[in-house]
């Protein structure tokens, strides 16, 4: 039983990211598809089915809601307790405790924040926003776990796992890796298995992120926009910096796409286009006075130290100093060791 990797085998640990991290996006054949859905259809037991793959997500679920399909008569359930009882984790269990901590601490941390923190969280919200408001929501709850990119954060772990020796079960570590790295979202039914190719990714710095397009495209043209991890309106990538209104700082309430919009049109033009005016400053930090319309808003300027990158936060109009308006961000009259 191996329970310590090697420094060489750690070396190598960012290539199976790297490796891992392509394999989301590497377009399927009908062929290959076809046959990794038999053959863990013939695992759970059931008979071969036809399979259809469609060029994306939403162009499986928009069939589905031309058919008036049921999920409830779909198969995913038996399919996810298969993949994740009888073939996850007879896999796991191959693997040492000690071995399992220390890629859990590097490879898995990593596979993890790329294809699931990042990519199947931005994909989801994404699918949630253009469908929830047309489709029932037991509809969507089923459809969300159909997104697979989780799952192949494991295949890289498993694929580290035997290239430092781990012994699996050939036929169920087959099985896994095939059908995981084929297939990326499927809505399994008796007798039709509905699929969707993979998409092109753009990553940069290791988060989704595309300055002049979509971050996640599929071959219809469905698709995502990211800006350094951060999921963003189309008009926001789109639109030119030069374009885009400093308004939009003080009407966007989610704080992640503001850091965005701050970063593109740059702090500079937002201060000067919204008439702003520093009225306290303290260890770095400013409390600024714009004008809204002619009424006066207070926002925190304020330098986010884990990616260096400056943005604005309002705060009551009756705060005078960056002391208050830190105790009241806070809700903590105690200052911080790091403020941020």
């Amino acid at each position: 039983m191996i329970t310590q990797l090697t420094k060489e085998q750690e070396s190598k640990i960012p290539e199976f990211i790297d490796k891992w991290i392509k394999v989301a996006s590497t377009p399927v054949e009908v062929k290959k598809v076809e046959e990794v859905v038999e053959r863990i259809y013939k695992f759970c037991g059931w008979d071969k089915p036809k399979v259809i793959l469609f060029d994306s997500p939403m162009a499986v679920l928009k069939k589905m809601k031309e058919e008036n399909s049921s999920l409830y008569s779909s198969l995913y359930s038996s399919l996810y307790s298969s993949l994740d009882s009888s073939l996850d984790s007879s896999l796991d269990s191959s693997l040492d405790r000690s071995l399992y901590s220390s890629l859990d601490s590097s490879l898995d941390r990593s596979l993890d924040s790329s294809l699931d923190s990042s990519l199947d969280s931005s994909l989801d919200s994404s699918l949630y926003s253009s469908l929830y408001s047309s489709l029932d929501s037991s509809l969507y709850r089923s459809l969300y776990s159909s997104l697979g990119f989780f799952w192949l954060k494991w295949c890289g772990f498993y694929d580290f796992g035997k290239y430092v020796g781990v012994q699996f079960d050939e036929e169920k570590y087959n099985l896994f890796m095939d059908f995981v790295s084929t297939v990326y979202f499927i809505v399994p039914f008796k007798d039709v298995a509905y699929v969707s190719q993979k998409p092109k990714i753009q990553w940069k710095d290791g988060v989704l992120h595309n300055d002049n397009g979509m971050s996640v495209e599929f071959p219809d043209g469905w698709g995502i926009y990211n800006l350094n991890g951060v999921l963003v309106p189309e008009e926001i990538v789109k639109t030119p910096a030069t374009e885009l209104s400093s308004q939009l700082v003080l009407s966007e309430s989610n704080a992640e796409i503001r850091r965005e919009i701050v970063r593109k049109i740059g702090i500079e033009r937002i201060i000067k286009d919204l008439l702003a005016k520093t009225i306290d400053s303290y260890k770095g930090y400013e409390l600024l006075e714009l004008s809204l319309n002619g009424d006066k808003a207070i926002y925190l300027k304020m330098v986010n130290p884990s990616i260096n990158t400056i943005h604005i936060e309002g705060v009551p109009a009756n705060i005078s100093t960056v002391k208050a308006a830190l105790e009241w961000r806070n809700q903590s009259t105690e200052e911080p060791v790091v403020l941020t």
